[in-house]
């Protein structure tokens, strides 16, 4: 979830095999732009989708809020909570995560991506 499309939608995520990458861009500036609704909702049903294993959430500092409505659908059904790694220009500055959450701070989209795909693996083995 980040505020430039551009920041996901060269990912070489996209391109690691095994897994499916979702990107929302979040800017009320722009129409086409996922509500968090959209968002929330498309994370809710990965949760649920007993096919499917959330294992990373990507966002920006300024969805830190949602990280606690996604730690309650993981423990409503009893799911293992992702990783959050949180893309901040301070990571010093990232307020407190909620409890139960793994919050990993990083100023870069690589380190980002670097962090995600080291999540897969451990979470895959």
């Amino acid at each position: 979830i980040d505020f430039k499309k551009k920041s996901y939608e060269g990912s070489s995520l996209f391109n690691y095999g095994g897994i499916l990458v979702m990107g929302f861009q979040d800017n009320d500036k722009i129409p086409e732009s996922a509500t968090p609704e959209e968002y929330l909702g498309a994370i809710t049903e990965s949760i649920r989708d007993p096919t499917k294993r959330l294992d990373v959430v990507i966002c920006n500092k300024k969805h830190m809020a949602k990280i606690g409505e996604i730690l309650g659908t993981c423990q409503a059904v009893g799911r293992q909570p992702p990783l959050f790694v949180v893309s901040t220009r301070d990571p010093s500055s990232l307020p407190a995560a909620p409890g139960g959450s793994t919050v990993i701070a990083v100023s870069d989209w690589r380190d980002a991506e670097l962090n995600a795909k080291r999540e897969v693996i451990r979470r895959s083995s």
